[in-house]
């Protein structure tokens, strides 16, 4: 239920037996697995949403009228033989993707190679990690860009320093693509696994 029905969605908390907060992927997949384990039982099981749609950080968004269909959540599992939400794609095509063919250029059109970009990346990771800018991460509310201020778009759009700017936003839409959320929304931990802001 969400939040536009906060009526209804408080009546069915009150009856429920178990609530899942968040209509996410994690959210779901908790959901179909009680139901699923509890099938002989009278459990109730309500999932709470916050927004007026379920699918969490997986979404699709449509361009050109309508015409076209673009991804704009993770559309994706990650560690795919590992990962526990598989068992609930039967029936859905699935494709490999090929990140060797994933091309990037600079703002003059030239393609980077493989090794300049690990190489960009790994020294903004360096500059970061002794930056006095950086924050190390210790409050959960604090987001990726509060620890890290040089991945705010405006900071990143406005540096002088256009081999810094590259690295910035590189290493931004690595984390975003790998995370499948904005450093915006990111918690600040996702700092430590990127290699800043302590253990």
């Amino acid at each position: 239920f969400f939040r536009q029905n906060q009526n209804i969605a408080i009546t069915m908390a009150e009856k429920a037996d178990v609530l899942v907060i968040g209509a996410g992927m994690a959210g779901l997949s908790a959901a179909n697995r009680l139901i699923d384990d509890n099938l002989n039982t009278n459990l109730k099981v309500v999932v709470l949403e916050g927004r007026d749609r379920v699918g969490g950080r997986v979404q699709t968004a449509t361009m050109g009228g309508g015409r076209q269909r673009v991804d704009v959540g993770g559309a994706w599992l990650q560690y795919p033989s590992k990962n526990p939400v598989r068992r609930y794609l039967h029936g859905v095509e699935q494709l490999e993707t090929p990140t060797d063919s994933i091309a990037l250029y600079d703002e003059d059109g030239n393609e980077f190679d493989g090794a300049r970009i690990s190489e960009i990346q790994a020294g903004m990771i360096r500059r970061a990690a002794t930056c006095d800018e950086v924050v190390t991460p210790s409050d959960p509310a604090l987001t990726l860009v509060d620890v890290m201020p040089m991945l705010q778009q405006d900071k990143i759009e406005c540096s002088s320093d256009p081999e810094e700017r590259l690295a910035a936003m590189l290493l931004r839409t690595t984390v975003e693509n790998y995370m499948a959320s904005s450093v915006e929304q990111l918690s600040g931990f996702v700092a430590r696994y990127i290699g800043v802001g302590g253990d």
